[in-house]
């Protein structure tokens, strides 16, 4: 079995970090306009600055990417919508680890285009089968929780460089049990 872990970027923690100190509005880029997902999402601070939180493509070996969070501040963002939200001071901010895997031994129970396809998994690091032929750790999304209750999770979503944005553009496969906070 073939074992990745992409390196949690430190740039990106520390950015995520910084919407602890709270978030008062949301904004959403969409590639495709008449779909019901975006591309990127958008959070302002208290301050006025904007985090951008996006999926970078990693291309590991044939038949097997995943999408890693990245997070960055970005002077004005370009955004197709926005809203206004409230996560208080402090904001508890939780990155969340994945784990993807391949696994050629899964039965497939839908069409596929190509040849000799392969079923890619995501889920709880350390959960891999033994009959994955490759997986991949990586950070894959964010918790935040306001003092005042509020809550949002972001991450990298199903569709290649798409996001699940909770209780907004939320990804049909995501599943919170598949990530996990990780330690710092």
């Amino acid at each position: 079995m073939n074992r990745y872990a992409i390196p949690h970027e430190p740039n990106t923690l520390a950015t995520l970090e910084h919407l602890s100190t709270g978030v008062v509005a949301i904004g959403f880029a969409k590639d495709f306009p008449h779909f019901n997902s975006c591309t990127a999402c958008f959070l302002q601070m208290i301050d006025g600055r904007w985090v951008e939180l996006v999926a970078n493509g990693e291309d590991l070996e044939f038949k097997f990417e995943v999408f890693s969070l990245i997070a960055r501040v970005v002077p004005a963002p370009l955004m197709d919508e926005q809203h206004r939200i409230s996560l208080s001071n402090p904001v508890c901010v939780a990155p969340l680890e994945t784990e993807s895997w391949l696994d050629p031994e899964a039965p497939i129970d839908h069409p596929t285009l190509g040849s000799d396809p392969v079923m890619q998994f995501v889920g709880q690091p350390g959960s891999a089968p033994g009959t994955a032929s490759a997986t991949c750790r990586y950070l894959g999304g964010v918790e935040l929780i306001g003092a005042n209750g509020n809550a949002l999770v972001i991450a990298t979503a199903s569709f290649p460089y798409h996001m699940h944005v909770s209780g907004y553009y939320e990804d049909q496969f995501f599943d919170r049990a598949a990530y996990r906070p990780i330690g710092r």
